[in-house]
């Protein structure tokens, strides 16, 4: 009682309300402050992600993109050959046998052609080769070759002209007349096979097998808790997490199983060629592409739509929760005022941690985890300018690695990035602390020498060299090699010529080292 008669005198009373308010106050401003550096650092965040995201969207158009074009690349080849129209008009005794060893010598090393096709004028298949679900290859003959006249995909080629590449929809393989069971999404390229004439021979096919495709595409995925959808031009679904979804337009009970329908939003964006959008379903990051060139497509205009997704409850939740709670604290117990700063510095530390894992995912090549295109320009642009201003000498090396696609087809992607990985190892033990290497394309590296003299760098390369043929020799037999090129730093030129420069350098010593396996 004594307590409480002590602070109801008016005096206490007063000094107690007084530091009430200032302890309200003070709170106050703490979650102003807070509240406020949190929301710049979130959007500061938000704003990493998106670059991120949409880095990541067109890593996946040009995986899609290399797919269709090695096949459309292959399409052409035969239209302009004129080896094959010999065949076709004066041979066509031998043009059966000869045609199915050249089909069979590509899907060898193209795994991923499920079907390679010759069909004549009136739709008959003249030859064949299949890939077995074991992978073997089996060339087809006699009655084992069908009828393909009334196929869309033949009628829409015929029409076609010279030049022309027709795109089927990415849809599911058929096989006499019944959906194949499990399913093998399948994406078809076909040209007409015209004479000197414009007389029509008939149309080439390759089928290219899809799952494989989506396969490689989920495995690019950077952040487990996305989901990933990829659609066609009209909306349904080539993947979604869940597969009962996919190619409604299959299917007579799926008819209107789309995005237009499961996301209306998000399929307005896209329409819109927007790139990222928010809803009540979480925030979405979109792509839509051309699966080919457009000028070599026909009227159908086949496109795809990439959408990831973070759901809301993956982000919103923990973020609401996290201001809730420090708001009670910071606003109720004056006590706690300490704790809350410790607890926003803990978050300033989180976020930092976070921007930096961000930053160094869009700076740094996820395979070799040495800088990416981008940041070894940056660097590069930075050196010149230094050693501009300061005058000393600067060299670049400009690095091709050799046979990379011959080891990708023969020995597999697996063994092709490994070779990538041991490429990187040999120049990082061969260079001091204080020079720079990034990977600027796929088999391709960028060296960068401050304070280096060209005797040093020679001393370098071959040091380089050495450890890489000796790395693929103990790994695989193999005589791992690369082709260089040296530039100078003039003094006077920009980053950018003196990179091209190193780059056709690099090219000149290409040349000369395929010469030379030509020779051998």
């Amino acid at each position: 009682m004594k307590r409480i008669r002590h602070y109801l005198n008016k005096e206490n009373f007063r000094i107690t309300k007084l530091g009430l308010i200032q302890s309200a106050l003070a709170s106050s401003i703490m979650v102003i402050i807070w509240g406020s550096f949190f929301i710049y650092n979130y959007q500061q965040n938000r704003q990493q992600q998106l670059s991120v995201e949409l880095d990541e969207l067109d890593h996946l158009e040009r995986i899609v993109h290399e797919y269709v074009r090695d096949a459309s690349n292959i399409l052409l080849g035969f239209s302009d050959s004129e080896s094959v129209k010999i065949l076709l008009k004066e041979s066509p005794e031998t043009m059966d046998e000869v045609l199915s060893d050249i089909f069979l010598s590509i899907s060898r090393n193209a795994k991923n052609y499920n079907q390679m096709r010759l069909l004549d004028a009136l739709g008959m298949e003249v030859v064949r080769v299949d890939r077995s679900k074991e992978g073997s290859l089996k060339v087809v003959t006699g009655d084992e070759l069908q009828y393909k006249g009334d196929r869309y995909y033949f009628t829409e080629t015929k029409a076609l002209g010279p030049h022309e590449i027709f795109l089927s929809p990415f849809d599911l393989n058929i096989e006499h007349g019944e959906i194949e069971v499990p399913y093998n999404p399948m994406v078809r390229l076909s040209m007409p096979l015209y004479g000197d004439n414009q007389e029509f021979y008939g149309i080439i096919i390759i089928n290219v097998m899809g799952q494989q495709l989506i396969d490689e595409l989920q495995a690019s995925m950077l952040h487990p808790d996305e989901l990933f959808y990829m659609t066609d031009e009209n909306g349904y679904y080539i993947n979604h997490p869940d597969p009962t979804k996919t190619f409604g337009f299959m299917f007579e009970d799926k008819k209107d199983v789309t995005i237009q329908n499961d996301f209306p939003e998000v399929w307005e964006a896209l329409s819109e060629n927007r790139r990222t959008i928010r809803t009540e379903d979480g925030r979405f990051f979109l792509s839509s592409s051309q699966m080919i060139d457009s000028e070599k497509l026909n009227s159908s205009d086949r496109s795809f739509k990439f959408i990831m997704q973070i759901p809301s409850n993956t982000w919103s939740e923990s973020d609401v929760g996290l201001i809730v709670s420090n708001m009670i604290f910071l606003f109720f117990i004056e006590a706690l005022i300490i704790i809350a700063a410790l607890l926003l510095g803990s978050q300033q530390e989180k976020n930092k941690e976070y921007r930096n894992e961000i930053e160094r995912m869009a700076l740094t090549d996820r395979l070799t985890g040495v800088s990416n295109r981008h940041d070894t320009e940056r660097i590069l642009s930075r050196e010149t300018a230094n050693a501009r201003r300061y005058d000393y000498d600067l060299a670049i090396i400009y690095i091709d690695v050799n046979n990379l696609k011959s080891v990708n087809d023969n020995l597999g992607h697996a063994v092709g990035d490994e070779m990538i990985i041991c490429a990187t190892q040999a120049v990082l033990k061969s260079i001091r602390e204080t020079d720079y290497i990034g990977r600027i394309g796929g088999d391709e590296f960028l060296i960068i020498l401050p304070h280096c003299a060209v005797l040093h760098v020679t001393r370098i390369i071959k040091k380089a060299s050495d450890l890489f043929l000796k790395m693929g020799q103990q790994k695989y037999q193999m005589d791992w090699t690369f082709s260089d090129g040296v530039a100078m730093y003039d003094g006077s030129e920009s980053s950018g010529d003196l990179m091209k420069r190193a780059d056709k350098e690099m090219y000149r010593t290409k040349k000369a080292f395929k010469a030379m396996k030509d020779q051998e």
